[in-house]
């Protein structure tokens, strides 16, 4: 169960804005390389994370992702698809190690995004984006995962 909040956290990293302009913009600052930490929050208590992500602005309103998780007990590889299209971000995630896949909606600003997101887990996440990095922040249901919070920058 712990796993499968990286596959929510990396599709959720990549949303962008409620204007095709404003998601554009917002894609183009995510394309490159990143690194990062985190906690995630489990039902026994909480465990610290690193991580590694490869976005790729593809034009107008469109980023692709993959992102790499490790913790002391299991490692996640995580790719995703988003598309904004008057407003509305949706995709699709698969995490490739626990063989999970899902869906994901939401609307968003130019600097921050309120996702649902569906499939292996259900669950809602947000995002701050300012400065050189963001932050991610997801409250899942399940018998032992609880939720995650990741900071990304440059790397």
């Amino acid at each position: 169960m712990a796993a499968r909040w990286i596959t929510v956290l990396a599709a959720a990293a990549v949303m962008g804005g409620v204007e095709s302009a404003s998601a554009s913009e917002l894609f183009k600052r995510l394309d490159g390389s990143w690194k990062g930490s985190g906690v995630v929050r489990l039902e026994g208590g909480n465990e610290r994370i690193s991580c590694r992500g490869y976005y790729n602005a593809r034009g107008g309103a469109s980023l692709s992702i993959a992102l790499r998780c490790a913790a002391p007990s299991y490692r996640i590889e995580m790719r995703s698809n988003v598309t904004e299209s008057d407003g509305r971000i949706t995709g699709r995630w698969e995490e490739r190690t626990f063989n999970a896949e899902g869906s994901l909606s939401g609307r968003a600003t130019a600097t921050s995004v309120n996702l649902a997101i569906s499939g292996v887990i259900t669950g809602s996440m947000t995002i701050a984006v300012g400065g050189a990095g963001h932050q991610v922040n997801l409250t899942a249901s399940g018998p032992r995962f609880r939720g995650v919070s990741i900071s990304l920058t440059r790397g």
